[in-house]
């Protein structure tokens, strides 16, 4: 656990106090900074270690080619957890999704899962991870494998 100052909020997992100068005691894993500025406690299942179990058993389903309780995995852990997630983690998460559904023939779900990278993904275009800002280089493997996703499944919705 640690202890660290925020002024105008305390946060202790998922109590918000505002206009106050207090100590915040968080347990680091369990709190997270929300849209809008308020802290709140992780989601159920959305600890960084607890994250990692479910895309380890995503893997080894899709692996087995067990791809409807690979993608029922995924999908509750991208509903569960989205939000507490990095933005790069996200997007593989939902690469991992689409690709699920595509294995399993459900074109449609591929492309919708996708379609909220495709703005961004269309801006990594044929970008090297070396011309790319230092900030941004951990996006041009994701974003590039979103745009070969869409061409993948969008190919195959025209049919």
């Amino acid at each position: 656990m640690t202890t660290t100052f925020h002024p105008y909020l305390l946060a202790y997992i998922g109590v918000i106090l505002v206009g106050l100068v207090v100590p915040c005691v968080c347990l680091a894993d369990e709190v997270q900074l929300r849209p809008g500025g308020h802290y709140s406690a992780r989601g159920p299942g959305c600890a960084p270690a607890e994250v990692s179990a479910a895309r380890l058993k995503f893997k080894n389903l899709y692996d087995k080619k067990a791809f409807s309780q690979a993608r029922e995995t995924i999908e509750l852990l991208l509903d569960a957890c989205e939000i507490d997630l990095k933005y790069v983690d996200a997007a593989w998460i939902r690469n991992d999704l689409a690709i699920t559904s595509y294995r399993l023939g459900d074109f449609s779900a591929c492309m919708s899962t996708l379609e909220p990278l495709a703005k961004v993904a269309a801006t990594y275009e044929g970008l090297d991870i070396a011309d790319a800002r230092p900030n941004l280089q951990k996006l041009v493997p994701v974003m590039q494998a979103t745009l070969a996703n869409l061409k993948l499944c969008g190919a195959r919705t025209q049919r």
